[in-house]
Order: C-alpha cells, then structure tokens, then sequence
C-alpha cells in the first residue's frame, strides 16, 4: 500500500495528523501513519507533498492527490502539488528494508 497508493495528508498541523488515499476512498476512508510513510519517503522535507503523483491517462496525476471534498480541478492544480522524496538519502536502511519488503515478496500490500 505505500507504494501503490498515492497518499496526501490530512488534518495537516493537527495533533491527529496522518495520511489518507488520495482518491475518493469509495466512502471508507483509509490512513496511513507518519511512522509508516516515513520508512519510504522524506515526509519532513515538503509537509504539504504527496507520494506519487501518477503520470498518463485520462486524468493529471495530480488529480490522486487532491481531496475530492475540496471540488477542485486538478488540470488547474498542475506543477502546484510536489511529490514526496523518497527517504533514501535520509534514512537509507528504512528504504532499503520496506523497498525489500515490497520487492521480494512481489507484496502489493507494502
């Protein structure tokens, strides 16, 4: 899931800030935790980043990294929404071990 999924943050500055699915979640929401995401992406150096920013399609990619309850239109929002780094650089063994994860088990869960 942390790599397959395009997260965005929410409840940004609040005590209980975290991570949700991009999309529309179908009307079930879903999170993610900071200390998750973190093992994958640099999630300190753009706060207001998303992890994957899709490319192709009928749809920008940014469009998987606005909340549909803001109504926007995401060809309006090209260039403005900046995708995550990856943590590599920063903390090379977390990367390294969920990359792992991901790869060696072919685990569309990670």
């Amino acid at each position: 899931e942390i790599f397959r999924r395009a997260w965005r943050q929410r409840n940004m500055g609040a005590a209980n800030q975290d991570w949700t699915w991009a999309g529309n979640n179908q009307g079930n929401p879903r999170f993610m935790l900071n200390a998750d995401l973190c093992l994958a992406f640099d999630i300190d150096a753009a706060p207001d980043c998303c992890t994957r920013i899709r490319q192709g399609g009928a749809n920008p990619g940014e469009v998987f990294c606005v909340d549909p309850a803001l109504n926007l239109n995401a060809t309006e929002l090209i260039g403005t929404i900046d995708e995550c780094e990856t943590s590599q650089a920063k903390r090379p063994e977390a990367f390294q071990a969920v990359t792992d994860f991901h790869v060696s088990l072919n685990n569309n869960q990670a």
